[in-house]
């Protein structure tokens, strides 16, 4: 919907968009993990020339009874 949208509208749309991720999950103690992310988006939103970048950060605490 959101491209037929655009399209009506005369916005330019790329053929497509890409996204690449990078990700790594490191113990800080045998309960605790934190991982790290970071995404590179090309043309998003299927908008041509547009880049973008996100970072994310997630804690997994786990235990046993």
């Amino acid at each position: 919907r959101a491209r037929r949208a655009l399209a009506r509208d005369g916005e330019e749309l790329a053929g497509s968009d890409w996204a690449i991720e990078t990700t790594y999950a490191l113990a800080l103690a045998n309960w605790l993990s934190v991982q790290p992310s970071v995404q590179y988006f090309i043309n998003p939103a299927y908008e041509p020339g547009r880049k973008a970048w996100m970072g994310g950060l997630r804690f997994v605490a786990s235990w046993a009874f």
